[in-house]
């Protein structure tokens, strides 16, 4: 169950990085209560945070796979887990790579 959390979070930090920085805000309204809310900032500051943890999750798989492939002498055994470190990590660099090519 875990893995499909990390599978989301990889997704946002994919649909993060193919949106535009300067996107306009939103406004909820609780019963007649107008409160701008900016949900663009707040999962751009969810991504910020998460990005080291998401780092670390990303080569902690990719180490249970290469232990896999070497305890079993088989390709199949970790390729499941080989596959969520490879789309982690191409998650990762592709935001990476806006922040610092868009933002900065």
């Amino acid at each position: 169950m875990i893995r499909y959390f990390y599978l989301g979070v990889s997704a946002l930090l994919l649909l993060m990085s193919f949106t535009h920085p300067r996107s306009q805000s939103s406004v909820v309204d609780l019963n007649s209560l107008s409160v701008p809310v900016n949900f663009y900032e707040l999962l751009f500051l969810f991504c910020i945070v998460i990005f080291i943890p998401m780092m670390a999750v990303a080569f902690y798989y990719f180490l249970s796979a290469l232990s896999l492939y070497v305890r079993q002498r088989s390709l199949r055994a970790g390729s499941s887990v080989l596959l969520l470190s490879i789309v982690i990590s191409t998650a990762l660099y592709s935001f990476n790579h806006w922040v610092f090519s868009e933002l900065f």
